[in-house]
């Protein structure tokens, strides 16, 4: 859970319980937060979960999707 060190110390209580209750119970989310990327600078981001089956299990784990809404809702920001 490294990745969770680039959350917004704001949103990273948040979404970390947000996730591991959708683990716990092996079902969907969907998350707004913002995220550090490697230049310092943080992101809005939307990102989805959603259960990842697998041949031998009914359940590996969760399939994480992020995209940047940065330049709508924040559009200030965009670029800076």
């Amino acid at each position: 859970m490294g990745w969770t060190e680039r959350l917004h110390p704001d949103d990273r209580e948040g979404f970390v319980f947000i996730y591991r209750s959708a683990v716990a119970a092996r079902i969907a989310f969907q998350r707004e937060h913002r995220l550090q990327r490697a230049d310092g600078q943080y992101r809005r981001m939307l990102t989805t979960g959603v259960p990842r089956p697998e041949r031998d299990s009914d359940f590996a784990g969760l399939a994480l999707s992020s995209i940047d809404l940065t330049e709508v809702r924040c559009p200030h920001q965009a670029g800076e």
